[in-house]
């Protein structure tokens, strides 16, 4: 494996990080996960675009402008295993200043780079066919439409939700928003028409590209408030991410959506983004 610390190149187990960065001390960095199929990296622009405009949201001084950015990540996969399914994760953190604590100096500091590529394996053929089973949380991720490094409500969610006998978390606000899951994007199917999250959410890479793929197909689309309810009585529920794809949702809480089984529309997506994007 061969990472890019700040633009050079380094094997895995020859690099090293400050105790210092604020990455460490306080999650003070931003992330992304972009998909690559063999020889493919997949939406490569879209997620370094969002990375620039987390990083400029968090008021980092990045040392590098987008196509050296771009240029970079397709350094990195060239010198790495090409694999089937792949991803190629970049962090970028604030960098280190002081002791990595201190707020006097925090907008001097110099970004750190992290670029690594690694194998990403998809969902099961089992939850594919079955669906992902999420269970409700109102323990919700901080500034959720930057993606940083903070992902405690996520993984701890995940873990509690695994607990339990289910596969993820449903974040959903006090007045019964729903925003999202634990690390994807959420849609509802009812009459034909998919709705999704507008507010509070990630702008989601996949999530963009299932709803331009989806207005081609002929299906209406709308970004708007999605209430608890409305998603439980939704013809058809499923989620998009990088590492999931178009997954089926077909459980939340107690509740089964419509039948418990994978909807129509849901399938021709599922299909139709893997002949379009892989």
């Amino acid at each position: 494996m061969i990472i890019c610390i700040n633009g050079k190149f380094h094997k895995k187990d020859k690099f090293e990080i400050s105790v210092f960065d604020r990455g460490l001390n306080y999650g003070d960095g931003i992330f992304e996960t972009i998909p690559t199929f063999n020889e493919k990296i997949i939406f490569l622009k879209e997620h370094v675009d969002r990375l620039f405009e987390g990083c400029n949201k968090l008021y980092f001084k990045l040392p590098w402008d987008k196509k050296a950015m771009l240029n970079l990540v397709n350094l990195t996969f060239e010198k790495n295993v090409k694999f089937e399914y792949g991803r190629i994760r970049i962090i970028v953190t604030r960098g280190t200043n002081m002791d990595g604590t201190s707020t006097e100096d925090v907008l001097q500091c110099t970004p750190e780079l992290i670029i690594v590529v690694t194998e990403n394996k998809l969902p099961s053929k089992m939850v594919a066919e079955k669906g992902l089973k999420l269970m409700t949380t109102k323990e919700l991720r901080p500034y959720p439409e930057i993606k940083t490094l903070n992902f405690i409500p996520s993984v701890l969610g995940q873990i509690l939700a695994k607990k339990k006998g289910y596969d993820d978390v449903l974040f959903v606000k006090e007045n019964g928003d729903v925003l999202e899951g634990g690390r994807f994007n959420v849609f509802i199917i009812k009459n034909n028409i998919l709705k999704t999250a507008s507010h509070d959410v990630l702008n989601g890479v996949t999530a963009d590209k299932t709803i331009k793929m989806a207005q081609k197909m002929g299906f209406n689309t709308k970004k708007q408030k999605v209430q608890l309810d409305e998603l439980i009585t939704a013809d058809e529920v499923f989620a998009t991410g990088t590492t999931k794809r178009i997954i089926p949702i077909t459980k939340v809480d107690n509740n089964i959506i419509a039948n418990g089984e994978v909807g129509p529309i849901t399938k021709q997506l599922m299909s139709k983004f893997s002949q379009l994007f892989y």
